[in-house]
């Protein structure tokens, strides 16, 4: 039954392309289905489509006599579809049915080999993915959007800001590794394009992630964790709240060294109260205590000795005797 009816569809075909040819099409049949779409762009784009779409068949049946009239209707069909295509996203805010026009359009676009409509179709399948993909991430459906962005993307190249979207759908999912590999790409691009404000603020968003990720694995004790975790996150910029998780984690390692060295670098860049810079000397004075340093950490628990770290400093300074 199926070989028959593909052979019914076959002859059908065959039964079209003897009865125009029988017909005698010319080239001004052909003419005229061009002239008509080009009188419907303005009020019906499907239906100037769909008038374009014959004079192409004509043109074929017809052949050589109708190559002028096919030199002009083959990017015409590009450009028809592609207007309907915008029109679908621009006006009529449908983005699903925008895209498969857009879609349709590439594909004629590679047919009659129309880069320049091409690249124009490409940049719109950029806008629609794109668009498609921020509604999936306000929806918290992290994985279509990741994938609707990197659709952006491959249609876009320059569009690295899809990039930047990929890693803030990583972070909700709680995927690190992604998250750096696509926050990294996006800081080389903007550091090669020389945009130094997207450059910092994609620190900015690494550092915090990074930060709070250290200071997660550190309140969990899983020290070695928490060290990587935070010397990354200093690795695009510096950042005092950074160096005081890293002075605690250190002293918890036993790199007393190292946790006075972290916790100076975080005190210098404090420049607010001695309420603000408490932390960073309760943890200079548990370092330099470590160290047998009782001078030096008694004079740091006097400094810590504001805010919420008050009752700790002070205890440390009953505990140490010190003054005495």
């Amino acid at each position: 039954m199926k070989r028959l009816l593909m052979l019914l569809l076959a002859g059908a075909t065959m039964i079209g392309v003897q009865y125009a040819q029988n017909n005698q099409y010319t080239p001004a049949d052909a003419a005229a289905y061009f002239n008509q779409s080009i009188e419907l762009m303005k009020v019906d784009l499907p239906l100037a489509i769909q008038k374009l779409d014959s004079c192409l068949i004509l043109c074929n049946i017809i052949g050589d006599s109708a190559l002028e009239i096919r030199a002009k209707a083959e990017p015409f069909m590009c450009d028809l579809n592609l207007r309907y295509a915008g029109n679908l996203y621009y006006d009529q805010k449908q983005k699903e049915k925008a895209l498969i026009a857009a879609r349709q359009t590439l594909s004629l676009c590679e047919k009659y080999q129309n880069e320049e409509i091409g690249s124009k179709t490409k940049k719109l399948l950029s806008q629609i993915y794109s668009s498609i993909g921020s509604a999936y991430f306000s929806a918290k459906e992290y994985n279509k959007a990741i994938v609707a962005f990197d659709s952006a993307y491959y249609f876009d190249p320059k569009l690295s800001s899809m990039l930047l979207n990929k890693a803030i759908a990583y972070r909700a999912l709680k995927n690190l590794d992604a998250f750096v590999e696509n926050i990294d790409k996006f800081i080389s691009i903007a550091t090669q394009e020389g945009d130094s404000s997207q450059v910092k603020k994609a620190q900015k968003m690494a550092i915090e992630y990074l930060r709070a990720e250290g200071s997660r694995a550190n309140a969990q004790n899983k020290g070695k964790e928490a060290e990587a975790l935070l010397i990354k996150a200093l690795s695009y910029g510096e950042d005092k709240d950074a160096y005081y998780y890293l002075a605690d984690v250190s002293t918890k390692l036993k790199k007393y060294n190292d946790a006075i060295e972290y916790a100076q670098k975080g005190l210098a860049m404090e420049t607010g109260s001695n309420e603000d810079k408490a932390k960073y000397y309760y943890a200079l004075g548990t370092a330099y205590l470590a160290l047998g340093k009782k001078d030096d950490a008694c004079g740091a628990f006097k400094n810590a000795a504001f805010g919420k770290f008050a009752q700790a400093a002070k205890a440390q300074m009953v505990n140490n005797k010190c003054g005495q």
